[in-house]
Formats: C-alpha cells, sequence, structure tokens
C-alpha cells in the first residue's frame, strides 16, 4: 500500500489534470482546425465547459494510448515466451542467449512492460472492442491499426534494449527511452487512423457534434439554408451539426455546404 502511495500523490494528480487538460485543449484546437471554425464571444461559464471537454477528450485519448501500451505488452509477453521455449531450448548450451535472454525479461519486468499480464491482456481485450466498434461504425481502416499495434510494439521492444547496451551511457538512458515514447505517440496519431475518429466520436458525446440531426434555423439565415436547398418553404432540415454549444454562432451542413449560425437561431432534434 505505501509503494502505491509513493506513485499517487496530491501533486501527481494535479500535474496530470493539467497535461490532460493542455494535451486536451491542443486537440480541441485540431478539430476547429480540421472543420474550419472557431467559436466566437465565448462567456466565463463556456470557457470552463471548455476546459472540461479539454479534459474529458484527453482522457479518452489516454485511454486508447494506454490500450496500445497494452497490446504491445501482451504480444512482448507472448513473444518472449516464444523467444525463451524456441530459442533456448533449441540451443541449451548457448548461454550467451540464455543470459541475454534472462536479463532482458529482468529488465522489462523492472520497467513495467511484461508483468501484471492479466490486467494488460484484460485492457487490451476492452481495446480491441473499442477498435472493432470504430473499424466497423466509423469506417477506421484496420490494416492502419494493425500496423500501428505492430510499430507500437516493435518501439517498446526496444526500450529494454536501451538498458542493455553498454554502448548506451547511462546518463543518456531516459533520455532514448523518452523519445523512443514520443516517437510511438507521433507514430499513434499518424498511422493508426484513430485520431480524426476519436476527435469526432468524443465531440459527439460531450455534445459539440451531433451527425444525422433534424434542425430548424430562423432569423437571417433561414434564407440561405432554403437557397442551398433550393427550397423556399422549407422550415426543417438535416444535416450534421458540426459545432455548437460553444460561443454565439454554430456550424451546420445543409445540402453539403457548411454554415454559420447564430447559436440562438438554431433549434437541434437528434
Amino acid at each position: 500500500m505505501e509503494r502505491w502511495r509513493k506513485y499517487f500523490t496530491l501533486n501527481m494528480a494535479k500535474n496530470a489534470y493539467f497535461i490532460a487538460t493542455g494535451l486536451g485543449v491542443f486537440i480541441f484546437m485540431m478539430y476547429c482546425l480540421e472543420v474550419r471554425f472557431f467559436p466566437s464571444k465565448v462567456s466565463l461559464s463556456e470557457i470552463i465547459f471548455f476546459l472540461s471537454i479539454s479534459a474529458s477528450f484527453s482522457l479518452i485519448l489516454c485511454f486508447f494510448l494506454l490500450g496500445w501500451y497494452s497490446v504491445s505488452s501482451v504480444f512482448i509477453y507472448l513473444l518472449l515466451s516464444l523467444v525463451k521455449l524456441i530459442v533456448v531450448r533449441l540451443n541449451p548450451f548457448n548461454k550467451k542467449i540464455k543470459n541475454y535472454v534472462r536479463k532482458y525479461e529482468l529488465v522489462a519486468n523492472k520497467l513495467h512492460i511484461i508483468n501484471a499480464f492479466s490486467a494488460h491482456f484484460i485492457i487490451a481485450i476492452i481495446t480491441m472492442l473499442c477498435v472493432y466498434k470504430l473499424v466497423t461504425d466509423h469506417g477506421v481502416s484496420l490494416p492502419s491499426i494493425m500496423i500501428s499495434i505492430g510499430i507500437t510494439t516493435l518501439f517498446i521492444a526496444i526500450i529494454p534494449n536501451v538498458y542493455l547496451d553498454r554502448r548506451v551511457k547511462k546518463e543518456k538512458r531516459n533520455f532514448h527511452v523518452v523519445s523512443i515514447a514520443a516517437v510511438v505517440i507521433f507514430l499513434f496519431f499518424m498511422l493508426s487512423g484513430l485520431t480524426t475518429s476519436l476527435i469526432d466520436t468524443t465531440m459527439g458525446m460531450i455534445g459539440v457534434r451531433k451527425e444525422n440531426a433534424i434542425y430548424s434555423i430562423n432569423g437571417a439565415e433561414l434564407d440561405m439554408a432554403r437557397y442551398l436547398t433550393g427550397n423556399m418553404s422549407q422550415l426543417y432540415f438535416r444535416g450534421d451539426v458540426i459545432f455548437t454549444g460553444i460561443g454565439e454562432s454554430s456550424l451546420v451542413t445543409v445540402n453539403g455546404k457548411n454554415v454559420i449560425v447564430n447559436t440562438d437561431h438554431l433549434t437541434i432534434a437528434y
């Protein structure tokens, strides 16, 4: 119990919250850049709501990063078990290989890569179920996910070698490990194909984005919406509400076009 208290302190919780919020703000800005829209005239209460949105998204993102790590840990554990079973037994007199595998396993356990296998396995199963949902419902590319997991596994498997390789200076080891972690996170964004789907799904969960909604528009924006559909008597429209809930303006799609409307003039059914 004392061991866990050493890791989970109040300062760590504060730092984790600030990091999560900062990461969420960055991702939220990425969403605004993606849809090419920024909210206008944001009030103080909406800023607080914005920060909660940012933190919630970053927590979801951290879950997927943890899931990628757990899936990689499971693969490394299974591969290491296979190496111990095949290579070591086929070469029972090769002490060099046996010692290297033993040292690699000790370092991997010390770095919490292959220990707590049951926890990693459970998290990996939950992650794969979430990925399956994203693949079937949101069209995320399965090959991209497999490539991302494979590369993540490869880079995480390299980490114990940083501590085993005598050519790496002791004071440089942590720098190399941090660099590998940064590359893994970068490749997660670049190769997994999950970033856009995660952003859109999260924005839908917290109410900023509403897909295939029915909405009505009042005021001058109604004439523009009717012009885009070609029906000058239309009162209700169906499309995606790409951005709403923060600021005085919202972004909706009308007949494939993005239209900025006053939030007070927008009524949504979804």
